[in-house]
């Protein structure tokens, strides 16, 4: 995501030095309309850049919050396994007692 942003960021850049380099070149007799038209396309460029910039950070921040989930269900089910585990203990314990208490 971050890759794409910075792919997007490139090319508004690369777009606007173009048209500052078109308009040093050309100078006042540049034909307005062309200038116009550069300009709209720099404005449109800029909007998509804007909207995937957008949409590259939504996607980010989900994939933040998934990660925060699974972190959560990670540490309970570690939780659940060291309880298990203590029950497993307890339980083995209490048969060598039990075995003990029938050989006597």
């Amino acid at each position: 995501m971050l890759k794409e942003a910075k792919g997007i960021l490139s090319n508004v850049v690369t777009l606007a030095c173009d048209n500052l380099a078109f308009a040093a070149s050309v100078g006042a007799g540049a034909p307005p309309q062309y200038l116009e038209k550069q300009l709209k396309n720099s404005q449109l460029l800029a909007s998509d850049s804007q909207f995937k910039m957008d949409e590259a950070n939504r996607k980010a921040e989900d994939a933040e919050n998934i990660k925060r989930k699974l972190a959560s269900e990670n540490s309970e089910m570690m939780k659940q396994l060291a309880d298990a585990e203590n029950a497993m203990s307890q339980l083995s314990k209490l048969k060598i007692s039990l075995a003990t208490q029938l050989e006597d």
